[in-house]
């Protein structure tokens, strides 16, 4: 039987890292109007012997189509305390300070992870532009030694791309979004292409643990500006020299622990740099691509909050110093105060990265559930758990995730099981701890658990005391939820035949809604859609009923 597997076609390096550049330029390139004198300790071109290191270690994945670099050393990516950034208004704002406190616990716990299985090494990423819907030029290196714990680096990195494998080379460990089968082929294919520019972009911001640097090739600068010749108002207007010129590359430094953040852009010439300067407040005025994408990122609703932005460069403004330097636009936030002054939106805007990047991820988890479910359909006639597996009174032994397994690429994990014993069996309870990451929730820590469960109650597919086929759903399928996710609290053993059983006066009570007030539903066709919690109590009961006859109104669900 052929199957596929349903992955997205981005990842979220590919959305975090140009979000990140994205923050520290509208953070910075406002107040390029200062033009006070350059200090002794600005970046120059001298490659010092890191630098060096760190362009040779790159540079056999640099691709003729390469236009981002990163380097993330975890052994220096500590955030900063909260009482030490928060200042006594923010302190007492419960809500914010809560927000905050959450996020960084988050952020240390996956960084005390990263550190832990790249063995303190630095980890380095490439990122190319794709030639086709289902092209990953992505890569991740660092070097290899024997505190490297692989299985774990590879699990961590799975957030990047959902499948992924890794080879030795020349003593660097490479992970590539490929099947262990095609990483060997794909490594061989590489054609890697010289840049010189790679060790001075990784001296500018050598002393900073994040580094992003952005090499547009020539001929993507060629391009611009023979398609492009004048900048679109979005971009501020103007001739398109003025980014082909002026960024020859840029490097983005951050050091959360200090609080402080570079910006560089090295450009062709005094003339282009000067140009690049002038050109930059034009690039967050209203209306513009830059700066509406940060009010998104902020979850900023610019129509009915048009001086929430406003306010937070205001508070900024003073705080920061722009100078040029050897054809370079530098842009520095050092100061503490620049920083906090950001608190409120930057909370928003990690909140608000966070949500996009789990939605992303549960989605595309819950096309492939979908899809196993249709193969076991196709093989068994029903949807699990056929009879044979269930109690007198028509009760699973199992869940219906267990059964899928065979479909999802786990059928030795499958094999493992005893289909006749119940979920919490001597035996099968040890199993409970090897839960498949397509079940892993971002929701939930605690392990052997997920919250993606089907509704359960009268007339729904999963309720009954049999197996449900495609005859028996005569609302169609596209008209009948057959998964959800829930709330972290009511998250259960992902072997247990326990599910969402909804109330039926408040259906939507246990669902996790997103900050739209929608939740995450995959229906019986195979779509996944979203739909408002706050839909009338009768809407969500008949969307969950597979054959009540009654008619939905889309419009209200939606």
């Amino acid at each position: 039987m052929s199957r596929r597997t349903l992955f997205s076609h981005h990842t979220c390096s590919a959305r975090l890292l140009p979000l990140l550049a994205g923050l520290l330029l509208g953070s910075l390139i406002v107040f390029s109007g200062s033009k006070k004198c350059a200090r002794a300790d600005d970046p120059t071109t001298a490659k010092s012997d890191a630098a060096s290191h760190d362009a040779a270690l790159v540079q056999p994945l640099i691709l003729d189509r390469t236009v981002l670099v990163a380097k993330f050393d975890p052994t220096k990516l500590d955030p900063p305390e909260l009482a030490t950034v928060l200042p006594p208004e923010l302190v007492s704002d419960n809500e914010i300070a809560r927000q905050i406190e959450r996020q960084t616990a988050e952020l240390r716990k996956a960084v005390d992870a990263l550190r832990a299985a790249s063995g303190g090494q630095p980890i380095y990423a490439t990122m190319g532009i794709p030639q086709s819907p289902t092209d990953r030029p992505l890569f991740f290196v660092l070097e290899h030694s024997s505190k490297v714990d692989r299985a774990a680096l590879l699990d961590q990195l799975r957030i990047a791309a959902p499948e992924i494998a890794a080879d030795v080379r020349d003593g660097k460990l490479i992970v590539a979004p490929v099947k262990e089968d095609r990483i060997d082929a794909v490594l061989d294919s590489l054609q890697p292409v010289p840049r010189e520019e790679l060790a001075a972009a990784f001296e500018s911001v050598s002393s900073y643990p994040i580094q992003l640097l952005v090499l547009p090739p020539d001929y993507l600068r060629r391009t611009i500006e023979e398609l492009v010749p004048r900048l679109p108002e979005e971009w501020g207007g103007g001739p398109s020299e003025i980014f082909t010129e002026g960024v020859r590359w840029a490097a983005v430094g951050v050091d959360p622990a200090e609080l402080r953040a570079m910006v560089v852009c090295q450009s062709s010439s005094e003339d282009a740099a000067e140009r690049l300067r002038n050109h930059l407040p034009e690039l967050l005025k209203p209306g513009t691509l830059l700066r509406k994408g940060l009010e998104a990122a902020f979850g900023i609703d610019a129509a009915s909050e048009p001086e929430a932005f406003d306010a937070w460069l205001a508070g900024v403004r003073p705080l920061v110093e722009i100078r040029r330097q050897d054809a370079r636009v530098v842009l520095r936030l050092e100061e503490q105060g620049a920083v906090t002054a950001a608190l409120p939106l930057l909370a928003r805007a990690i909140g608000e990265l966070q949500s996009r990047v789990r939605q992303s991820d549960h989605l595309d988890k819950f096309k492939q559930i979908l899809l196993a479910m249709h193969n076991h359909h196709d093989v068994h006639g029903s949807f699990p758990v056929k009879a044979e597996f269930r109690d007198e009174e028509g009760k699973p032994y199992l869940s219906w995730r267990v059964h899928l397994l065979p479909y999802l690429d786990e059928q030795e994990l499958f094999e493992q099981f005893r289909l006749n014993e119940p979920w919490d069996s001597p035996h099968n309870s040890q199993l409970v701890a090897k839960m498949p990451e397509i079940y892993r929730s971002r929701l939930v820590t605690e392990p052997g658990e997920t919250t993606f469960l089907a509704p359960v109650g009268e007339d729904t597919v999963f309720g009954g005391a049999e197996p449900t086929r495609f005859q028996d759903m005569t609302d169609g399928t596209s008209n009948t939820v057959v998964l959800v996710e829930v709330q972290q609290e009511r998250a259960v053993p992902w072997t247990a035949p326990q599910d969402y059983a909804f109330d039926p006066e408040l259906p939507a009570a246990g669902l996790q809604l997103s900050d739209d007030g929608t939740f995450l539903a995959g229906n019986g066709d195979g779509s996944v859609q979203r739909f408002r919690g706050a839909a009338s109590p009768e809407q969500l009961r008949r969307l969950f009923r597979k054959s009540d006859g009654n008619p939905l109104n889309f419009e209200e669900l939606r």
